[in-house]
């Protein structure tokens, strides 16, 4: 309960999925390495945290919540995702879908920063939240204490799960092995 007897907002992971739970700064289609989800989970069953999409691929959201649900973390708590273009989304006008836009043209990412301000503007109640993304657009000198930037090549690490649960104020103790790692989603 927050000083005027209000229930805390949950603490908000700005997730990218290229080079955080996969290893690659651009893919063709959406795809997840089961062990860097297996690192998400950790910080969302610590944390309590929810998640907002500033992903590349937020125009798919119902499908990203869809392929992390059969991953073990619940689709609930993806909350939203971060404004910008909505690649992916069906256009009501052309009746196509953006398939103009590519995950390789890094023009697509010059805003990120700007798309979690303007998302944190809209949900002032939202103070505790972690930026994870391979791309330094995605931070600013506002954001720069709130961001763990994963290397693309290695995606999300252990050192990075408590980087982020550092971030999100969530006590220090070795990351646990997560069993569901090594079962079928």
């Amino acid at each position: 309960m927050s000083a005027d007897g209000e229930a805390a907002h949950p603490p908000v992971i700005f997730l990218d999925i290229d080079g955080v739970l996969n290893r690659t700064s651009g893919a063709t289609h959406i795809r997840l390495d089961l062990d860097l989800v297996s690192r998400l989970r950790t910080i969302v069953a610590r944390s309590g945290c929810r998640i907002v999409l500033s992903t590349f691929w937020r125009g798919f959201d119902a499908y990203v919540r869809y392929i992390l649900h059969r991953h073990g973390i619940d689709a609930a708590i993806v909350i939203g995702v971060t404004p910008g273009s909505e690649h992916g989304q069906w256009g009501a006008a052309q009746g196509s879908m953006g398939l103009e836009a590519s995950a390789h043209d890094d023009a697509q990412y010059a805003s990120r920063a700007a798309e979690i301000h303007a998302w944190l503007a809209a949900h002032p109640a939202v103070t505790r939240f972690v930026v994870i993304d391979d791309r330094p657009s995605a931070s600013d000198a506002a954001l720069a204490a709130h961001f763990v930037r994963t290397d693309h090549r290695t995606g999300l690490t252990d050192d990075d799960v408590q980087a982020a649960l550092g971030i999100l104020g969530v006590k220090h103790t070795q990351v646990p092995e997560d069993p569901q790692w090594f079962a079928a989603p």
